[in-house]
């Protein structure tokens, strides 16, 4: 018995381990680094982020004096570093901070950050910064908090680097504000998610958002019977939730479903109140427990 309790507690940790893995790669896939040095040569380093991505291209998002006035600019994708692509300027505004560019070539591998909500990011949130202080090969994290609020912005309480501007302020894996490190400033800040969605909207971007579901719908309980076969939507609000892995499947792994996906329902066990669906997604198949499945269709009893 105790054989079995340690093997479960190591299959757990597993399970963890693969979760956190899968979701740093997710996170990591729309990383970018960017160059783009002045008229007169001089280098200039920066971060920035997917929000995007159309057509093979990706549109991406960073700060404006990271970019403005160069005469060339190159992005560095996570997923290809040794592959630097071209990339032009969308829209750029000095009053924010922001810029987006369009990379017309896209490596394999890249996918577009979430955006949070609307005036989700507060002072005293813990986050998470990734970039490329220092013109780093691999990008680095910082972890810190909001701080507190400066006018439109939300100071940083983290070790932020010359580099880090137009990095990625994240909070369950979500993107809460960019960075901006100015050198005569003593403090990073960060242009919140808020003011991220308003230029985007304005320059015409394509960002997506899964679809919504609204709080009845949320905590609404699911089918307990008949539910195999039938097509939902993880209503989740905490950010990316695990996959049990199937322990029959040696080759499976734990992944990471987030709010609003799509799933297809396999096969059920439990009861009321502990019913948990073997589900079927875009990232892998395993075991969520029912209440977070909203289901999208009716379904007979079986």
């Amino acid at each position: 018995m105790r054989s079995r309790s340690i093997y479960a507690l190591v299959w757990l940790a597993a399970g963890a381990l693969a979760s956190a893995s899968q979701a740093q790669l997710s996170v990591y896939s729309g990383l970018v680094k960017i160059s783009a040095p002045t008229f007169d040569g001089k280098a200039r380093e920066g971060t920035g982020f997917v929000v995007a991505t159309e057509r093979r291209t990706a549109y991406i998002l960073t700060a404006a004096h990271v970019v403005e006035g160069s005469p060339r600019i190159e992005v560095s994708f996570y997923t290809a570093p040794n592959d630097p692509s071209e990339a032009t300027t969308v829209g750029l505004e000095n009053a924010t901070d922001l810029a987006v560019l369009r990379a017309w070539i896209v490596p394999p591998g890249v996918g577009a950050l979430r955006l949070a909500a609307a005036g989700s990011a507060q002072p005293g949130d813990a986050i998470q910064i990734l970039g490329y202080p220092l013109n780093a090969r691999d990008p680095e994290v910082a972890s810190g908090f909001f701080s507190r609020r400066e006018g439109s912005h939300l100071l940083i309480d983290a070790r932020v680097r010359e580099g880090s501007s137009g990095s990625p302020a994240l909070r369950n894996s979500q993107v809460s504000g960019l960075v901006i490190q100015d050198q005569g400033r003593a403090e990073a800040f960060a242009v919140p998610v808020s003011i991220l969605r308003a230029a985007l909207d304005g320059w015409r971007v394509p960002f997506r958002d899964p679809p919504q579901i609204s709080t009845a719908e949320r905590y609404a309980q699911p089918a307990t019977s008949g539910a195999q076969g039938c097509v939902g939507l993880v209503a989740y609000g905490e950010g990316m939730m695990p996959l049990r892995p199937i322990p029959s499947n040696q080759a499976s792994t734990s992944s990471l479903v987030g709010e609003g996906s799509e799933v297809t329902v396999l096969q059920q066990k439990g009861a009321e109140g502990k019913l948990w669906y073997l589900v079927s997604t875009s990232v892998g198949s395993g075991w969520i427990p029912a209440e977070f499945v909203h289901l999208s269709q009716q379904c007979s009893p079986s």
